[in-house]
C-alpha cells in the first residue's frame, strides 16, 4: 500500500462519521458511560495507584468497562479496515491528523467542521489516549492498541506544535457556497454541549433558510454564513379553536441525548412545520387555576 492524503482523508472520513456524525445512539451511550474515565485515571496516577487499582475501579462499573470494550473494537475495525498490517501508512495517516493538513468538504460535515483535526486539542489525545490504555489493561487486543496508542502520542505531539485550525468558510469560490455546507443552525447543548471532547454528543446542525429581511429570520455571519439569529420557539395561537393551536421549538426540553426526543423536532423546526398544542378538557371556566383566552 502506498500512502496518500486521500487515503488518509477517507479513513478520517470513515472514522468520523462512525463515531460522530452519524450521531448514533449506541456511540452516544458508550461515550457518555466513560465520560469520567479520564479523570479516575489522573487521579491514580497522582495517587501512585495506577494501573492496579485503576483497573480495579474501572471494573466496578460493568457498563464501563462494557463501554470501553465496544469504543475500542470498533475503532479497531476502522483502522484494521482502512490500512490492515501497513502501520507505516497508518502512522501517517495519524500524522497528517495531528497536522491538521487533511481537508473535506464531503456530507455530513458541517462548514466550520471541514478539516480532519483533533478541534479539542491536547485534552481530546489525552482521553484518547487513555481510552487505549484502559483497553490493553482490559486485555481488548494489547499489542495492536499499543501500536496505535504510539500514533495517538504522535499526533498529539505534532498537533501541539503546528496548532492546526479549524476550517470556517468555504472560502472565495462561489460554486464552493451549497445548500447544505453553507447557512448552518447550530445548537449548543446547555452545560456540556460546550465541554472539551465530548460536546459532540449535545450538539446538533442542519441547513437552515431565511434572512436578514425575510420572514422567517435567519441572520448570517458574513465570515463564515453560520446561522446566528433566529427564531427558536415557535407559536400560533387559535382563540376560535384552541386545539388547532401550533408549536414548534427544537432540542426539545430533557437536555438528554439519550432520549428518542432529544431532537426529533429539529426537522420540523427546520422546514417551518408544527405540531397541534391540545388544550386541557378538564379545563373549566370555574376553574380559578385556568385562563381562559376568548375570540371576540
Amino acid at each position: 500500500m502506498v500512502y496518500s492524503r486521500q487515503l488518509g482523508t477517507n479513513f478520517w472520513y470513515e472514522f468520523d462519521n462512525f463515531f460522530l456524525w452519524d450521531e448514533r445512539q449506541d456511540v452516544l451511550k458508550a461515550f457518555t458511560n466513560i465520560i469520567d474515565l479520564d479523570r479516575i485515571c489522573k487521579e491514580h496516577k497522582i495517587n501512585g495507584t495506577y494501573p492496579v487499582d485503576f483497573l480495579n475501579e474501572v471494573k466496578q462499573d460493568g457498563e464501563r468497562v462494557n463501554s470501553i470494550i465496544f469504543l475500542s473494537q470498533k475503532q479497531l475495525d476502522i483502522i484494521n479496515k482502512s490500512f490492515g498490517n501497513d502501520i507505516e501508512s497508518e502512522q501517517r495517516a495519524f500524522e497528517d491528523f495531528g497536522q491538521g493538513v487533511l481537508f473535506d468538504d464531503r456530507s455530513p460535515r458541517p462548514l466550520n467542521n471541514r478539516v480532519h483535526m483533533m478541534d479539542e486539542g491536547q485534552f481530546g489525545f489525552y482521553r484518547w489516549h487513555t481510552l487505549g490504555r484502559t483497553a490493553v489493561l482490559l486485555n481488548q487486543d494489547p499489542q495492536r492498541w499499543l501500536t496505535v496508542n504510539r500514533h495517538i502520542g504522535l499526533a498529539g505531539a505534532i498537533d501541539s506544535k503546528q496548532r492546526p485550525r479549524q476550517s470556517t468558510s468555504d472560502g472565495n469560490n462561489p460554486n464552493n457556497w451549497r445548500w447544505g455546507k453553507i447557512h448552518e443552525a447550530t445548537f449548543i447543548g446547555d452545560g456540556l454541549g460546550k465541554a472539551p471532547y465530548i460536546s459532540w454528543l449535545w450538539n446538533r446542525h442542519f441547513p437552515s433558510a431565511g434572512g436578514q429581511y425575510t420572514v422567517n429570520v435567519g441572520r448570517y455571519n458574513p465570515e463564515n454564513f453560520n446561522h446566528i439569529q433566529g427564531a427558536t420557539f415557535r407559536q400560533i395561537i387559535n382563540l376560535g379553536q384552541l386545539d388547532q393551536s401550533l408549536f414548534m421549538i427544537p432540542m426539545g426540553q430533557s437536555g438528554d441525548p439519550l432520549s428518542q426526543h432529544y431532537a426529533d423536532f429539529n426537522q420540523k423546526w427546520q422546514h417551518m412545520r408544527y405540531v397541534t398544542i391540545p388544550s386541557l378538557a378538564q379545563c373549566k371556566p370555574q376553574n380559578k387555576n385556568c385562563l381562559v383566552l376568548k375570540s371576540k
